[in-house]
C-alpha cells in the first residue's frame, strides 16, 4: 500500500459566512488577508483519508502539525506509525524511528516531487500569493460553513476544497485528483504557539542513518 506522509493546511483563518451577508467574493478575500496577517503559528490534531481511486485502497493518518511563518513545520504522525517531517523552510527531514532512518531533502524539491503536491505545500503567507497560483471561487455554504474552491492555474489535475468554520478555522478539506481523494479534518487549533526555531531544525539521534537526497 502507497503511504502519503503528511498534509499541510494552508496557514491562513478568516471570518466566515460573510455571503450570506451580500459580500462579494473580493470582500470575503479581503477578510481573509486582515486576519491572516495576525496569525505566527498554528497548530492542530488532524485525520485524514486517503483513497485510491482505480485500486479502492483506503489509508487514514492522523497526528498533530505545526506551523511558524514563513514556512517552517513539525508534523507528527501517530497513525499508521510514527512519522516526523520538519522542515525550516529549506531542508526537510523525513524521520521514521522504527526504520531508524531519515531522508534529507530541499523544501522546494520535496513538496515538487510530493504524491499529493496540494497536501504538502505550502500555499503560501497571503492572498495575493494564492491569487497568483490558484483560481478562488465560492461554492456554498455547507451548514455554518463556508465552501471555497481552488483551482491551480498551471496544473488542472486536481482541485482543493476548502470548509471555513464560524471561529475562523479550516474545518475540513477535501483534495481530489485522477487517481487520489484526500479528505481531512482539523481540530484542536491552537492560534500563534510558542514555537522557537530550534524545533523546526532536526538532529538524528545516535544510530540512524541519514540519506540525503540527489
Amino acid at each position: 500500500m502507497k503511504k502519503i506522509p503528511a498534509i499541510v493546511f494552508l496557514t491562513v483563518c478568516f471570518s466566515a459566512n460573510l455571503f450570506a451577508a451580500g459580500f462579494s467574493l473580493e470582500d470575503f478575500l479581503e477578510r481573509m488577508n486582515d486576519n491572516e496577517k495576525k496569525i505566527t503559528a498554528l497548530e492542530f490534531e488532524f485525520k485524514q483519508d486517503i483513497v485510491f481511486t482505480l485500486t479502492r485502497e483506503k489509508q487514514t493518518v492522523s497526528g498533530k502539525i505545526l506551523f511558524k511563518k514563513p514556512s517552517s513545520m513539525k508534523f507528527s504522525q501517530v497513525l499508521p506509525d510514527e512519522q516526523y517531517i520538519i522542515s525550516n523552510g529549506k531542508k526537510v527531514w523525513i524521520y521514521n524511528p522504527a526504520y531508524r532512518q531519515v531522508i534529507v531533502d530541499s523544501w522546494a524539491k520535496w513538496t515538487k516531487n510530493s504524491m499529493v503536491p496540494a497536501s504538502l505545500m505550502n500555499f503560501g503567507n497571503s492572498v495575493d500569493d494564492l491569487k497568483k497560483n490558484y483560481e478562488i471561487s465560492y461554492l456554498e455554504q455547507d451548514g455554518e460553513d463556508t465552501v471555497l474552491l481552488l483551482s491551480p492555474l498551471k496544473d488542472n489535475a486536481w482541485k482543493l476544497k476548502l470548509w471555513i468554520s464560524r471561529d475562523f478555522n479550516i474545518s475540513k478539506t477535501v483534495l481530489t485528483g485522477e487517481n487520489i481523494t484526500v479528505n481531512t479534518t482539523a481540530s484542536n487549533y491552537k492560534i500563534n504557539p510558542a514555537a522557537d526555531d530550534s524545533i523546526f531544525n532536526f538532529k538524528p539521534p545516535q544510530g540512524v542513518q541519514s540519506l540525503e537526497m540527489p
